[in-house]
């Protein structure tokens, strides 16, 4: 039988004098991760997806 994992963030950009930023926010836990940069947001995400750990929250669907 397949195993699914399942994780949800509500992702912001936002730009002001200094750049871009970004916030990364888990659904299921209300955590929110705040960013200086798009490319540390998306960092963040890809290590999210890629690794489960006990710092993110999983659903196994």
């Amino acid at each position: 039988m397949l195993t699914e994992t399942y994780c949800a963030y509500l992702v912001r950009f936002w730009r002001n004098d200094r750049g871009w930023h970004g916030l990364a926010k888990n659904v299921q836990t209300g955590e929110e991760h705040h960013f200086a940069t798009v490319e540390a947001c998306l960092s963040f995400l890809q290590a999210a997806i890629s690794t489960p750990n006990d710092d993110i929250s999983f659903f196994e669907a």
